[in-house]
């Protein structure tokens, strides 16, 4: 069975799909009701199982601008319609690459044009190259936009059907200032170069029609594709590329043109003339495809859990009734919002402030404690905590001070029962003790440990906490003097996890009762990363195994 593609990130496949997807498009479900786009900033192959109708946006890529005071590129072909009819069969994606910028070393100097986008029988052609400043012309015939001139050439680049042409080179009162002119942008015609010591701003780009899409420039609640690169000059003022990511002139400090927007189809920037600087390549083109979801289903046809959806997509296996869910595994990293920290009691010494936990254990200390709510699909069987911790007093008195840092299915004090996988740091002079712990729900943090090691604790030095579920019986405890998180100082495996379940807030307390007088603990703790499901450190979404 192939994979199939609904509404609601929502996917569907067999169990045997296991191959990574590719070349399929970013899938969005959700950004436009009832309806499914799909963007493209490669090539692929869009596969229909049905007939239906789809709205299309396909834009070549954009023209390289002319060396150094050279004339801009100019924007890709920009193509667009609706109810353009799709039946079940496999359609070939190409994404045409922006053209390169015009080199010294690439005589005769002018920029490239850009490749064609197409989406089956829709091509949408490159946009035009920029003319170069030693009077090589700018020709160019395809259907997107033209590029700039240059004084020396005074060749325009004529757009086409699906573009607008370059700025000219007619000077008034024959003026010889070197500037260039701007490219063509999807939207408006490149300006010329002559009478304004900066070169011709490039030509506006289009709106993205695909509604929902948020692919281009943003501008006004709109997003713009396809704008022209502006022209080069010999004077240092800024020139500003088209709306719709058109390059922009290259300026003191930045001789080069700059490079038209990647997947926006847009031309590049001349350069800051009389220097030998380069001009700016055009940006690469993009084809994004919107249809009804409902009854519109399509596949890849060649299987696998796709590696290219949105975050929070579900992968449902048919064959099995097994879930997916497709997110990243670092759920919690750094976040030190005291909004998502709860606290207990309300004056707890155990406390976010100034992007850290804080921590005070003395004999105004009665179960203090802060936590935050990982959620409710914390795995049972893989997942890593880290976090940074420092003391910075420890003051010996009459009765031992701690901390208990772990996971808990519930935010009561340490001295209560609970679900509990964690480590017991006890830094008095007299202790020196690194306790990690596992309960069962008829246990409490404070009542026992799985093992009692020695371990001695210096002021103002950074220690590496690492607690880790390998399975759903097997956990391991840590404790390094580097991030890189080896196990130098304490390294303890167990396998007493699966007496541990519902396991959903990082906790951080102290004691409960304090008695005696004049010990001190203070400290913070910062660094804190929580990963889900998985036993190695790592980013980006994955799959991970919701349930059966």
């Amino acid at each position: 069975m192939a994979i199939t593609y609904h509404a609601g990130r929502r996917i569907q496949g067999t169990s045997s799909d296991v191959a990574v997807v590719a070349s399929r498009g970013t899938i969005d479900t959700t950004s436009s009701p009832n309806n499914t786009i799909i963007t493209f900033t490669g090539d692929g192959t869009f596969t229909p199982t049905s007939s239906f109708n789809v709205q299309y946006l396909v834009l070549g890529g954009g023209g390289g601008s002319g060396y150094d005071r050279g004339g801009a590129g100019g924007a890709g072909a920009f193509r667009t319609a609706t109810g353009f009819a799709v039946t079940a069969q496999g359609y070939d994606i190409t994404v045409g690459s922006g053209g390169a910028g015009g080199n010294v070393g690439s005589a005769p100097n002018c920029g490239v044009d850009g490749d064609a986008s197409v989406f089956g029988t829709i091509t949408a052609d490159g946009g035009g190259h920029g003319a170069a400043s030693d009077g090589a012309a700018n020709g160019y015939s395809g259907n997107g936009s033209g590029g700039g001139a240059n004084l020396e050439s005074q060749s325009v680049g004529v757009g086409g059907t699906y573009g607008n042409s370059g700025g000219a080179m007619i000077c008034a009162g024959g003026n010889s200032p070197y500037q260039a002119s701007g490219g063509g942008g999807s939207g408006a015609a490149g300006a010329t170069g002559c009478d304004n010591g900066a070169g011709g701003a490039g030509g506006a780009g289009s709106v993205n029609t695909i509604s929902g899409s948020t692919i281009g420039e943003s501008s006004g609640g709109s997003y713009y594709l396809g704008g022209g690169g502006a022209g080069g000059a010999n004077q240092a003022y800024a020139t500003q590329g088209g709306l719709g990511g058109g390059g922009d002139k290259g300026i003191t400090g930045h001789v080069n043109g700059y490079d038209g927007a990647t997947n926006m189809g847009a031309g590049g920037g001349g350069g800051y003339g009389g220097s030998g600087s380069l001009g700016g390549s055009g940006g690469s083109g993009v084809v994004i495809i919107k249809f009804v979801t409902s009854g519109n289903t399509y596949d890849t046809g060649s299987g696998g859990k796709p590696t290219d959806v949105q975050a929070g997509s579900r992968y449902e296996e048919t064959d099995t009734t097994k879930f997916y869910n497709y997110n990243d595994p670092l759920i919690l990293d750094d976040n030190f919002t005291a909004n998502d920290w709860g606290k207990d009691p309300s004056n707890s010494q155990f406390y976010v402030g100034n992007s850290k936990i804080n921590f005070l254990d003395n004999t105004s200390s009665t179960g203090d404690r802060t936590w935050f709510d990982l959620g409710t699909n914390v795995s049972t069987t893989a997942w890593i905590l880290r976090f940074r911790f420092r003391f910075t007093t420890l003051t010996s008195g009459t009765y031992y001070y701690e901390f208990d840092a772990g996971l808990s299915d519930t935010t009561v004090d340490n001295n209560t029962n609970q679900n509990y996988i964690g480590v017991r740091v006890l830094p008095p002079s007299s202790l020196n003790k690194w306790r990690p712990r596992t309960c069962n729900g008829s246990e409490a943090p404070r009542s026992g440990d799985d093992a009692d090691e020695s371990q001695t604790y210096a002021l103002n030095t950074d220690y590496y906490a690492e607690v880790k579920r390998t399975s759903a019986d097997n956990w391991s405890v840590s404790l390094s003097s580097t991030n890189a998180y080896n196990g130098n100082l304490q390294n303890n495996s167990f396998t007493t996890g699966g007496d541990a379940t519902g396991l959903r807030y990082f906790k951080f307390g102290d004691a409960v009762t304090n008695s005696g007088t004049g010990f001190t603990m203070e400290g913070y703790v910062d660094q804190v990363e929580f990963y889900n499901n998985v036993t190695t450190t790592t980013t980006g979404n994955i799959w991970s195994e919701e349930g059966i």
